[in-house]
């Protein structure tokens, strides 16, 4: 019911707000909890029957995937049905606006207008999926993962030689293990050990009760594998993808980061990386550390804090950038970081 109401609303909103809505479509994916594919059909059969073109992962992606396909296909929007981090009790609808960020005011104001004012659930059109793809309303967009791994990847420097690091990983029983693996592979880090019991893709979490990187407990066994195989870097990206925890080899074994720490040591390389004389701005919110300021500061580039929250992250970066500025980086200490702009959200493949 309620997947159905929002559909209905989010399409009568974009139709409205969107002129080109019915041409260029949205973008739809699902991570692999429980109802996750019965409500990514909800969608696609409302939209489709709304008259908005639905392009259409069929496989489980991780949501920054998502948010990638959005901007390279030029669609109007997108949905993505994750809870992300949450425990397996939960599910969610995340909302791209054809940006490639997720909505704000006044579009999330809109939406819920819309919502308010649909049909009830059973009285609302849809399409079956069948005469959706015969018509041309459903368009399967699985090979553009591929494509993300290839960007993602090749915007590391070419010809520098990689460091020889050894790194533990987990999905968290999330849908991020294929596509992490093949982002570090092209990039040349090979030498990577998954904790095998949290590699598939399931959204009932058996081995973690709440999968999300920053609880406690909830790296332990991906620790337990770094100091099995002597790991230089531990990673755990949770369920949906967008988010990453690390843990750095110290004398002591692993010093787990903090969301802060990874925030300001992936600024500081980003700057050293990219271009001193170009205006370059780095993001971060209200209730992340204020060390990112001085940080930016020692590289000549701006810093600006927004609202808790990637959407208001990226769209802040997007006004910056039509008054000139190159957005290098954004952050929250909730372990989110944005080190690419192929994606306007958080990723914690890239």
């Amino acid at each position: 019911v309620t997947v159905s109401r929002a559909t209905a609303g989010f399409c009568a909103w974009l139709k409205q707000c969107v002129p080109d809505a019915a041409e260029r479509g949205i973008c739809v994916a699902r991570d692999a909890r429980p109802n996750s594919d019965a409500f990514q059909r909800d969608v696609m059969e409302v939209a489709a029957a709304a008259g908005v073109p639905v392009h259409a992962f069929d496989e489980v992606v991780p949501t920054p995937v998502l948010a990638f396909a959005v901007l390279r296909l030029r669609a109007a929007g997108g949905v993505m049905i994750t809870a992300s981090h949450n425990p397996p009790g939960y599910n969610g609808y995340k909302v791209y606006w054809e940006n490639g960020a997720q909505i704000i005011p006044p579009n999330d104001a809109g939406i819920a207008a819309e919502i308010e004012a649909a049909a009830n659930a059973g009285e609302i059109p849809r399409l079956p999926l069948e005469e959706a793809r015969e018509l041309g309303l459903l368009r399967a967009v699985d090979a553009l993962r591929e494509t993300y791994v290839e960007a993602v990847a090749d915007e590391l420097p070419p010809g520098e030689a990689r460091p020889p690091l050894r790194i533990a990983y987990s999905a968290l029983h999330g849908v991020a293990e294929r596509t992490f693996r093949q982002v570090f592979a092209r990039a040349g880090f090979e030498d990577l050990y998954s904790v095998l019991e949290q590699s598939s893709p399931d959204g009932t979490f058996p081995t973690v009760a709440f999968p999300n990187p920053e609880e406690p407990g909830a790296m332990d066994r991906v620790l337990a594998l770094g100091a099995e195989v002597d790991a230089d870097l531990v990673i755990a990206n949770d369920p949906d993808g967008d988010r990453v925890g690390a843990a750095a080899r110290s004398s002591d074994g692993f010093e787990i980061l903090s969301g802060n720490d990874i925030g300001v040591l992936l600024a500081d390389d980003l700057l050293h990386q990219g271009d001193p004389n170009a205006q370059r701005v780095v993001l971060s919110t209200v209730v992340s550390s204020p060390l990112l300021g001085p940080v930016a500061e020692s590289h000549g580039a701006r810093w600006e804090q927004t609202l808790s929250g990637h959407k208001w992250i990226q769209n802040r970066a997007l006004e910056l950038e039509q008054e000139g500025y190159h957005s290098v980086f954004g952050y929250e200490e909730a372990l989110g970081y944005a080190a690419s702009t192929l994606v306007r959200d958080k990723d914690g493949i890239s």
